[in-house]
């Protein structure tokens, strides 16, 4: 054998020792830079021993954890959203409740005959219907407390 073919030999014979650390470090720096669960668990089923499977699991953890709350918040958002018309419909009436007692509030913090008058011209029969009309009776036949 030359001299050269010996050089040649000891350098494939390099290459091949370090091939497995160069092939687990690719591994590690691709599952790293794109920082998915899933790249982290093919690092750790590839290398189970390798140099960074401590960090690999950690990160797996994490981003499974992050993965699954992003999941939960998605989930959350789509059904918040597909509101369907019952929904719509039990919004607007709990609307037109809080609305009818914050006129009422006006009114009784007013406490005229026209703060009542303006409250049952918006709500004829609101929760405070009968109310507003046993005080507007009032204030008619007592004009002046």
């Amino acid at each position: 054998m030359t001299r050269i073919g010996a050089v040649i030999l000891l350098f494939i014979i390099a290459i091949a020792a370090f091939l497995p650390a160069i092939r687990e470090e690719m591994s590690w720096l691709w599952a790293d830079s794109h920082d998915r669960a899933a790249d982290f668990e093919t690092y750790m089923e590839d290398w189970p021993n390798g140099r960074h499977v401590a960090d690999a699991r950690l990160k797996y953890y994490q981003r499974t954890w992050i993965e699954r709350e992003k999941s939960k918040i998605h989930q959350a958002y789509q059904e918040a959203s597909s509101s369907g018309p019952d929904s719509d419909a039990e919004y607007r009436k709990q609307q037109q409740t809080r609305r009818d007692a914050f006129s009422w509030m006006a009114a009784t913090n007013g406490d005229t005959l026209q703060s009542y008058q303006n409250y049952l011209h918006q709500f004829p029969s609101g929760q405070f219907a009968r109310q507003a009309r046993v005080r507007i009776n009032a204030l008619n036949q007592n004009p002046h407390p």
